[in-house]
Order: C-alpha cells, then structure tokens, then sequence
C-alpha cells in the first residue's frame, strides 16, 4: 500500500511539474505519465495482493533483463581484467530472474525482498571488486 500512496504523490508532484514545462509536447507527455502513476497507485491501493504479484512479475522481468544486458557487457569488455564479476553478475542476476519466472506466482509472498536483497549484494560486490581492479590497474599504470 505504501507504493500505491508514493505513486499517487507521485503523479500529483508529476502533473504540477507538467504545467511548468514549456512547450505543448512537454506538457502532454508528463500529464500522461502521471495519469499512469495515478491509475497504478490506486491499482497498488485497491489490489494489494494483485499488485505485489505484479511487481514480482516486473522485478523477475527485469532481472533477466538486466542479465542480458550483463552477458552483452562482459562480451564487450572480457578482453579486460576483471571483467568476470561482470559475467558472474549477469549469471547471478539471471538465475534469480529464472527463479521468480518458474515459481511465479506462488512466489510472490517471499521473492521480492529476498531476491531483490541478494541482487543488490551481488551487484554491490560485483561493482566493488570492479572498482578494486581499476584501481589496481591505475596504481600498475603509474609506477
């Protein structure tokens, strides 16, 4: 319910945004976002349980999509060193994308906090030790 009350602020702060835009164009695009923040807001505050089976549909749809996009990364840069914790994040992120895709919707009631909270770990990580390798590559570069 809390997401349905913060898309509904949403959508009022979105549509006093919207009229001070300039340009037609402008001002027709951000009514309609907030007319989509509005309708999911109240989708999210009269269907609670619909709408957390929803975001776990999103969520698992979104991870596989974020592990394609990982696979595409590691391709482009895997001549580089460190570029495996990308690879191991794409992996990661796609076998909990697969998870909450084979057991949806029964998985609804767990899988958001639990995967979502492994995926930001993982990423974390991942970004981390990227960080640690570039760092180490820039002291080798320099001495």
């Amino acid at each position: 319910m809390i997401i349905g009350w913060l898309l509904i602020l949403s959508s009022v702060i979105q549509l006093l945004h919207a009229f001070q835009s300039k340009g037609i164009g402008s001002i027709f695009w951000k009514c309609a976002v907030a007319l989509l923040y509005l309708g999911a807001g109240t989708y999210f505050l009269f269907q609670p349980l619909l709408g957390v089976v929803t975001v776990t549909l999103v969520i698992g749809i979104f991870f596989l999509a974020e592990a394609a996009m990982d696979f595409v990364a590691y391709f482009q840069i895997r001549k580089f060193r460190g570029s495996g914790w990308i690879l191991f994040d794409g992996i990661g992120t796609f076998l909990l994308g697969f998870l909450i895709w084979m057991q949806w919707p029964w998985s609804s009631a767990w899988a958001i906090g639990t995967l979502v909270g492994i995926s930001m770990l993982m990423t974390g990580v991942t970004r981390l030790m990227i960080t640690l390798t570039a760092r180490r590559l820039g002291e080798e570069d320099a001495g």
